[in-house]
């Protein structure tokens, strides 16, 4: 519903009619009284009014106690639904001529009577020669938190100017003329007459001779007719913009040619994917000729142009067919309803007398954006899509809208949100998830607009974004910090912009004169200002968005006279070392800032900061100075340690101060830099007992000095008992405390804002309380920096450039620049007095004809509070950059200047001692001393070597030996080396084909001389595995399986579909699955799935089957097994299985690959499951390398599965995964299923709820076996506790004492023929915890309370613990019942 706020209200009383039958007809019911038939209007807006009959209740739809409401019509079209009989209804936007008015009582769900209950009205509309009332230009809604931001451009009677297209962004080709003076011309059609025609470009393949000449012209559609050119433009590939004399068409269309000046190029890009008949080639005198027609291109050019034209945008009806490039682009004579709801039709279906063009057909180049969003792909189309200049203008009269007096935005269902003065509004107390629409109408004295479109959003939750990834890396007394910038960009303070980032696009720019240059700037891009088109008496703003400001919260201000805050008496041990830091605001030139205990009598001794000494030593002090004072109870003056900075305090601005103490040194810092540095005795503070912490004023008596109280503003103050370092009091100057550090003994944000408790946010927890003191917002100044330059043309002063803030609704003036001449780049800094919560700056150029100069250029622009950086002219003494010298040497290590505090000095020899220097450039050639220390450079990593033996002390070659991601392989000798290792704890690892892995934890050292790790590898013998432990009383039952019971598994990733396949094309290319069943075990078959799904058909060629480990970089490595003979491949669409039983094939808990290599290059196919693709384990080996297959841009689960013994992996947990067969698939990470002995398996789709499962029985290795040995795991060395022999499982251990966890691992003894008897690795530790049958209490005792405690739980009186039902089912038949009561009271008596 489209509703205005409008001046005119013409209510008349509605007339109601029954809905019973037997009363007044439905006609009756309800009559318009305004406008009636005849009625003539002289404006294209009106009010509508009606009366009903006043036994119709009137409702809402669906209503249950209604009769109804009210539909009302407007030409055939429902424009308004009326809910309340005393209702107006606005009608707006009425055309000249005949109109028909309709309204319907119908009933509460929207349907008429059975005889309808309407009133017709026939008036007509003959408006008078006034203005159009323009309505706001470019409306736009941004949804919040709670609320909604919307805001428009100010009503022209011009309509805004926008690039018209006709290609989609990407561009597949491009043409040019071989012999020059000839190229391509693209066609346009505006929206409406008159168009202006203001700028055009288009894009050059970097292919040919793109740096030669283009002649550009734009023509009238009679393709002869000179609109506006020639320009000549050139020099480089990619997008090329030419700002043309405007030109003004009445009707028809528009061509825009681009010829080639010489021959070979360049060539301008098209876009072969789309076509209408709107490209040609030829030039002004030959004629044109259609590409599509005459060539056969078809295509459409990349030419744009922007065209200011009467319209709306047009969007194309769902009913319009595909033309014959398959686009969504209308054939001639098709309807297009443009956004208003008009009908029109655009496209010229005759030549129009132009008998230069062939087999013309006019495109639908009408506002190309409604066609085709802005989705370049920032390759050839990389500019950003191209704001619409906003008309920001505050002027009241709008030449041709009007008088403007304000601006309604309405909801979508017609209620006014508000009634404001300006284009912006925040819609506050929404609620989130919930979806509103917007319209807005200009207002005018004499009527009002017609409304914008409506425009939903939906306002949702928002927590500010941090930045992403950050990492830090120690370096030698240095970090190295990175980090990556949020998805979406935070505003606040402090802001910068380089028109080149991604805020960019909130800024908004006037008119057309302003633009992003990316050839001008500081460097480029930068935001311009041009002459052309040519202005006057004008004034276009480039505006920045709306900033948030908080400037810091609430601090606690100081009278000067009788306020402090007092913390009590506090033992924070604070005596060798201490840190005081604070941000201060001081406005007087003395006073304590705090201070604990001291006194000039010696009665009490402490600290203090203050500024100023007052009447100590008064030929020594200097008001403003900042000082530190301490002494011990010994009150003399070599124990007086009193130091005062040689820099002074400013009054009335905010600055952090920070003093260290350690046992020989004071330290003073001024935001976050050293002022001074004073040596001191050695003394440790001292306190008397109740000796209270202040801040603001003296704790006693000091007998002149420090007498004065602190006059100003404090907060952040932070107090510490040990010394913290520059960087620290960088660190904690820009970001608060959390108050859990070390050493942190106070910290008080003084950020309460009310009441009277000062809180410390550390785990002291000292709060003081506020004597006087009040609470004051601490909001600070803010810095804008720019850099500008003024490119002048006549110095005529007339043309300005004002720099501007907003505070409220006014702009106030930071600077003006005028063009009284040339302006070099330079950086200016203005500030902006302390804003209450929002920023905005704009650059505003005015002036009387903007033709008087080149260009104002602005960039860099940045906003930061008075604390933070600033930016200003370089005079004497402004930093520059940071030298470093070697010992004497005279020139500096580095070539450059340095603009970090960190360097790596290089080419030193380690244990030489190097004096390395420091100094600090200033402008224009100051250099401070060189700061020294000597350094030895060391050995910042270490080795690790040794030999890799058998039990026999036998060289093993070929061992891998693996240290973090260093690996070598011993020689012959059994040795490796393995070399820059970090130095701490690394763990080496060892394997090598037919013995036990070994791994060691290693100490590495940084030093020349490599760490010795000699290694003996023990044959591989099986371990026992499926380990199970049982708790009894006062014991723990084992039971294992055999080191050959290995569980058969099959692994796969697949969900047993295939959507398609793929062949290698090559007999050098392999296809293989990474399995990662996270256990080691035996390879016993390998199952593929070949496939021409998707494709024409391959050729069935034999495979090669391959088998790899899993290197450490996680791609294949060492070859397991490559078969002997090809396997053929017969069928398609089905699972051939590969036996690989006899191979031998081992694999560690790192996994393996199982794959193959082509051996013909027409196939076959493997089988490719594309639904449920799951990264990393699909892999192809192609030009020399693994790649995975998402990688390669056709992602997939090759169906290649593997049948496995694997040693880890326990039956009940197979067990479970298999009787819930609907969890198959939710872990495709380590999906198995148990094979039944079957060689076929059970595939997994047949797999179901309750399937017998059998596990396999195979022959144990038992003839080498001497026995088991059982060992008890403790946090030392494991104790063996028991032994058994070769064909015994099982062992019971006798513990000591009940509920206690006893853990256990088993091993296998082997007799070997090379070793003698060796152990094998133990299995996989189980736990159990014993138990007193009986005992439901856990006090080891069986008593007459556990006999009560059974009774309830057979009486369900209470539930058991588990532990509980445990100790009750004494007869372990996992029940609880009467027979327990027996049992238990036996054992009791």
């Amino acid at each position: 519903m489209l509703i205005g706020k409008l001046t005119k209200a013409l209510i008349l009383t509605f007339i109601l009619v029954t809905f019973v039958i037997g009363q007044d007809s439905r006609d009756e019911t309800i009559q318009i009284t305004y406008p009636t038939t005849g009625t003539m209007i002289d404006t294209n807006f009106v009010d509508a009014t009606f009366t009903i009959a006043d036994y119709f209740d009137l409702g809402t739809p669906g209503c249950a106690s209604c009769d109804g409401f009210i539909e009302v019509f407007v030409d055939g079209v429902s424009v308004d639904s009326i809910y309340t009989a005393d209702a107006i209804i606005p009608l707006t936007g009425l055309s000249e001529g005949d109109h028909t008015l309709i309204v319907e009582a119908v009933d509460p769900s929207g349907n008429s009577y059975s005889i309808p209950a309407t009133d017709t009205s026939y008036f007509t509309v003959n408006m008078v020669s006034v203005d159009d009332f323009c309505p706001p230009w470019h409306f736009s809604v941004a949804a919040g938190d709670e609320r909604n931001y919307l805001s428009w451009s100010y009503p022209s009677a011009e309509p805004p100017a926008g690039w018209y297209y006709a290609h989609d962004g990407t561009f597949e080709n491009a043409y040019g003329s071989f012999g020059g003076g000839q190229g391509l011309g693209q066609l346009f059609m505006p929206t409406g007459y008159p168009a202006t025609i203001q700028s055009v470009r288009f894009h050059v393949s970097i292919d040919g001779n793109y740096t030669q000449d283009i002649e550009v012209n734009v023509f009238a559609d009679d393709g002869t007719t000179l609109l506006s050119g020639p320009y000549t433009v050139g020099g480089d590939s990619g997008w090329v913009e030419v700002d043309i004399d405007d030109a003004v068409i009445e009707s028809g269309g528009f061509l825009v040619g681009t010829y080639n000046v010489s021959t070979g190029g360049p060539y301008i890009s098209v876009d072969t994917d789309n076509s209408s008949a709107s490209l040609f080639f030829g030039n002004a005198t030959s004629g044109w000729n259609e590409m599509g027609s005459s060539y056969g291109i078809f295509a459409e050019g990349s030419h744009e142009a922007l065209i200011s034209a009467p319209g709306g945008r047009a969007a194309w009806t769902s009913s319009i067919s595909n033309n014959n490039m398959g686009d969504n682009l209308p054939q001639p004579g098709s309807v297009v309803v443009d956004a208003s709801g008009l009908t029109i039709n655009p496209i010229a279906t005759q030549e129009l007398g132009n008998q230069n063009f062939v087999n013309i057909i006019y495109p639908p180049a009408i506002e190309m954006i409604a066609r085709y969003p802005l989705n370049f792909n920032g390759v050839v189309y990389s500019r950003p899509p191209d704001d619409i200049p906003d008309n920001n203008s505050s002027r009241d009269m709008i030449v041709g809208c009007g008088d403007l007096t304000n601006f309604s935005i309405y909801l979508s269902d017609g209620s006014l949100v508000a009634a404001v003065d300006t284009n912006y509004y925040t819609h506050e107390s929404l609620t989130n998830g919930t979806e509103y629409c917007y319209y807005v109408v200009a207002n005018y004295s004499g009527g009002a607009s017609t409304p914008t479109e409506t425009i939903c959003v939906t306002p949702a939750s928002f927590s500010p974004p941090p930045i992403t990834n950050l990492y830090g890396i120690g370096l030698d007394e240095e970090v190295a910090l990175d980090w990556t910038s949020p998805d979406v960009p935070q505003l606040g303070v402090p802001y910068s912009e380089d028109f080149d980032s991604e805020l960019l696009d909130l800024w908004t720019m006037e008119g057309d004169n302003w633009s992003i240059s990316t050839t001008a700037g500081n460097p480029a891009p930068s935001a311009y200002f041009a002459y052309f088109p040519t202005q006057t008496n004008y004034e276009l703003s480039l505006t920045s968005p709306v900033l948030p400001y908080s400037g810091g919260g609430s601090s606690l201000e100081f009278d000067g006279v009788d306020d402090y805050v007092d913390m009590g008496s506090p033992d924070l041990g604070i005596d060798t070392m201490a840190t005081f830091s604070a941000w201060i605001y001081p406005q007087a030139e003395n006073g304590v800032i705090a201070m604990q205990g001291f006194s000039h009598s010696g009665n009490e001794h402490g600290w203090v900061v203050a500024i100023g000494w007052d009447d100590w030593a008064p030929s020594e002090s200097d008001p403003r100075e900042l000082v530190w004072a301490s002494h011990d109870n010994s009150f003399n003056a070599n124990n007086l340690m009193l130091v005062a900075s040689p820099v002074l305090i400013s009054m009335d601005q905010w600055q952090h101060i920070a003093i260290t103490k350690d046992g020989t040194e004071i330290k003073m810092y001024l935001d976050g830099q050293l002022i001074h540095t004073e040596n001191i005795a050695a003394t440790t503070i001292t306190y008397n007992e109740g000796t209270n912490l202040r801040l603001g004023t003296r704790t006693s008596s000091c007998n002149g000095y420090f007498s004065s109280s602190f006059n100003g503003k404090m907060s952040e103050v932070n107090l510490w008992n040990i010394t913290l370092t520059a960087q620290d009091i960088q660190n904690y100057m820009n970001t608060s405390p959390t108050g859990n550090e070390d050493g942190l003994v106070g910290y008080w944000d003084l950020n309460e804002g009310s009441e009277s408790i000062a809180t410390d946010i550390t785990a002291y927890g000292n709060d003081g309380t506020v004597y006087g003191a009040t609470w004051v917002g601490s909001n600070q100044d803010v810095l804008l920096t720019y850099d500008f330059m003024l490119d002048n043309w006549s110095a005529t002063g007339a043309e300005h450039l004002a720099v501007e803030y907003r505070d409220g609704a006014s702009w106030y003036t930071l600077r003006d620049f005028a063009n009284t001449a040339d302006v070099p780049w330079d950086t200016f800094t203005d500030t902006i007095p302390a804003p209450e919560d929002n920023i905005q700056v704009r650059f505003r150029a005015y002036g009387e004809n903007s033709f008087n100069l080149d260009g104002f250029i602005v960039d860099n622009v940045a906003l930061s509070t008075i604390t933070g950086s600033s930016s200003r002219d370089y005079v004497d003494g402004d930093f520059l950059g940071y030298n470093v010298y070697v010992d004497t040497i005279s020139a500096p290590a580095n070539l450059a200047l340095l603009d970090s505090s960190g360097y790596m000095v290089g080419d030193l020899n380690n244990g030489q001692s190097y004096t390395l220097g420091v100094t600090a450039k200033y402008f224009p050639d100051y250099e401070s001393e060189r700061v020294t220390v000597d350094v030895s450079p060391t050995w910042m990593y270490g080795d690790v070597s040794g030999t890799v033996i058998d039990p026999n002390g036998n060289a093993l070659d070929s061992a891998i030996v693996i240290a973090g991601s260093l690996s070598d392989t011993t020689d012959s000798t059994g040795t490796y080396s393995l070399m820059g290792l970090v130095p701490g704890l690394t763990t080496v690892n060892v394997r090598r084909d037919g013995f036990d892995n070994d791994v060691d934890d290693v100490t590495i050292l940084a030093q020349e001389d490599a760490i010795v790790h000699n290694v003996t590898l023990g044959p591989k013998m099986a371990k026992p595995r499926g380990l199970e432990a049982e708790a009894g009383d006062h014991q723990v039952m084992l039971q294992w399986n055999s080191p050959s019971d290995l569980d058969e598994v099959e692994l796969y990733y697949d969900d047993g579909t295939w959507e398609s396949s793929i062949t290698g094309g090559a007999t050098d290319i392999e296809l293989a699955v990474k399995f990662t069943p996270e256990s080691a075990g035996e390879l016993y078959t390998g199952k593929f799935l070949f496939s021409s799904a998707g494709q024409t058909g391959y050729v069935l060629e034999p495979v090669e089957v391959r088998v790899y480990s899993v290197g450490i970089d996680g791609l294949p490595a060492t070859s397991l097994y490559i078969a002997d003979g090809v396997t053929e491949v017969t069928v398609e669409d089905q699972w051939i299985e590969v036996d690989l039983s006899g191979e031998g094939i081992i694999f560690d808990d790192a996994g393996f690959y199982l794959g193959f290599r082509f051996t013909g290059t027409g196939g076959p196919g493997i089988g490719r499951d594309l639904d449920g693709y799951i990264y990393g384990h699909s892999f192809v080996y192609l030009t020399g390398s693994w790649i995975e297959t998402g990688d390669l841009g056709f992602s997939g689960n090759f169906m290649i599965r593997a049948v496995a013994g694997l040693e880890n992996t326990g039956r009940e947990e197979i067990q479970e995964l298999v009787t819930t067969a609907d969890v198959i698939h939710e872990n495709m990470e380590n999906v198995a299923a148990i094979i039944d002995g079957d060689a076929t398996g059970l595939p997994s789709y047949e797999i179901s709820g309750e399937e017998l499962i059998t596990f396999p029985i195979q022959s144990a290795r038992t003839d080498s076996m001497t026995g088991y040995n059982v060992y008890q795991v403790l946090a030392g060395a494991d104790t063996i506790v028991a032994t058994t022999d070769p064909g015994d499982t099982t062992a019971t251990v006798s513990v000591p004492a009940n509920y206690v966890e006893y853990c256990y691992a088993v091993s296998a003894s082997f007799q070997t023929d090379s070793y003698g008897i060796v152990d094998s690795k133990k299995s996989s530790p189980e736990c159990a915890i014993p138990y007193t049958l009986g005992d439901t209490d856990f006090n080891s005792n069986v008593s007459l309370s556990d006999l009560l405690a059974v009774a309830d739980y057979v009486l369900e009186a209470s539930e058991p613990t588990e532990a509980q039902f445990r100790g009750s089912d004494v007869n372990k038949d996992e029940q609880i019942n009467i027979c327990l009561l027996y049992t238990s009271d036996a054992a009791d008596e």
